[in-house]
């Protein structure tokens, strides 16, 4: 049995209710494991990064194995717009609004992708939405200034809110590179910037707290600038002393170093 989101976006928490803390997201096409159930929530690892938490029962979908294989295909394509829209082919009122990050598997033609939500369809394993352009062919620059003015929200991965390493690691999961979920451990990923003049576009910036824990994550934009997820997505300012906030006036996060992860700028 295969487990896959086939909600645009699905809470991942801490404990087993719906009052506990939301620690990730997972996004729709996204493939996971159940390692326990208990009563309605089930805990899962997902696939891609190896993040733990429980979701809601009544939220996952099941798929049997003869019915993945036969809607598999060598490649897959992933949302990289801030959000696309697809609608059902067989019932243009019924439409998915997708998050960038999302997967979408299809057919040989390429021109749809199945859902398999029972609820839509009686008659057969899943209905077919329209494949639609999902922005590839944008720079990470581009992907990431296309999420200004998105919401602060821990544990997020869209554009409806998201946080530091969840921005990050969606930067990074367009152009195929898969980052650990938390900025503590994105932290060692890469090759240490040893100096702050050195940095360039597409590294990140690190930051620390009092205790120099790693507690937040910012993409570099060039020499002067990065964009990070703080209060909402943001342009603001950065040197040796750390992130300088445009709107406070202030620095409002100490600098603690620059990793590198790709060997050629973005």
């Amino acid at each position: 049995m295969k487990y896959v989101c086939q909600l645009p976006v699905i809470p991942l928490r801490s404990e087993p209710s719906e009052r506990a803390e939301m620690v990730s997201q997972l996004l729709f096409g996204e493939s996971f494991d159940v390692l326990d159930v208990q009563t309605s929530w089930v805990y899962i690892r997902t696939h891609s990064d190896a993040y733990l938490g429980w979701v809601s029962h009544k939220q996952i979908t099941s798929i049997q194995d003869a019915v993945w294989l036969d809607h598999q295909m060598d490649e897959f394509t992933r949302v990289s717009a801030v959000s696309v829209d697809c609608v059902c082919t067989t019932n243009p009122a019924w439409m998915l609004r997708l998050p960038c990050g999302s997967l979408l598997r299809g057919r040989l033609s390429n021109t749809t992708f199945p859902v398999f939500l029972p609820s839509l369809s009686t008659d057969s394993p899943s209905v077919y939405f329209d494949h639609p352009s999902v922005g590839s062919c944008v720079s990470q620059e581009q992907l990431a200034m296309s999420f200004l003015c998105s919401p602060y929200l821990w544990g997020g991965r869209t554009y409806m809110g998201l946080d530091c390493s969840g921005f990050t690691q969606l930067l990074y999961q367009h152009i195929d590179l898969t980052l650990p979920r938390d900025a503590a451990d994105q932290a060692r990923m890469g090759k240490k910037v040893e100096r702050h003049s050195d940095a360039r576009k597409g590294d990140l910036l690190f930051c620390t707290n009092e205790q120099g824990r790693v507690v937040h994550v910012a993409y570099i934009i060039d020499s002067a600038r990065v964009i990070h997820a703080s209060g909402y997505v943001r342009l603001d300012r950065w040197d040796e002393r750390g992130i300088y906030s445009i709107a406070q006036g202030e620095y409002s996060h100490n600098f603690a170093f620059v990793r590198r992860l790709l060997l050629i700028p973005t």
